[in-house]
C-alpha cells in the first residue's frame, strides 16, 4: 500500500510537467552538444566522455563513426557524427528512426528480415 501511495504521489507531481513538455524535431544546438560531449559515461568498467562512448557504440553497430541520413531534396546523404546521432536517438528518436545503423554482412540475413543488403 505504501508503494502504491508513493508511486501515485510521484505521478501526481510529474504529470503536470510532462503535459507541458513539447517534443521538437529541431536540431540540437551546438552549445548543448558540446556540453553533452563532455558528460562522463561508464561502460565496461571504464569511464569515458559521451563523445567517445557514442563513437564506440556506432562503431560496434555499423563499423563507422558517422551515420548517413537521407535528406529530402538532397542528392547526397547527410553524414551525421556519432555524438549528434546518439543525442538524437536518446532525446528525439523520431529523427533517427529511418537511419540505417546496423551492419549486416550476410545477404541471407538481410533478406530474411526484409531489408536491402547494402
Amino acid at each position: 500500500m505504501k508503494r502504491f501511495l508513493a508511486i501515485t504521489s510521484l505521478m501526481a507531481m510529474v504529470l503536470p510537467f510532462m503535459a507541458q513538455a513539447q517534443v521538437s524535431n529541431a536540431p540540437i544546438q551546438a552549445v548543448a552538444l558540446d556540453q553533452f560531449a563532455e558528460l562522463p559515461v561508464q561502460e565496461g568498467g571504464r569511464i569515458m566522455p559521451m563523445d567517445s562512448y557514442a563513437r564506440h557504440v556506432l562503431l560496434m553497430l555499423s563499423g563507422k563513426e558517422r551515420v548517413k541520413r537521407e535528406v529530402e531534396g538532397e542528392a547526397k546523404p547527410e553524414k551525421v557524427p556519432a555524438l549528434q546521432w546518439i543525442s538524437e536517438t536518446l532525446f528525439t528518436p523520431s529523427r533517427t528512426s529511418g537511419d540505417k545503423v546496423f551492419l549486416i554482412n550476410n545477404p541471407e540475413v538481410a533478406q530474411a528480415i526484409g531489408v536491402d543488403a547494402d
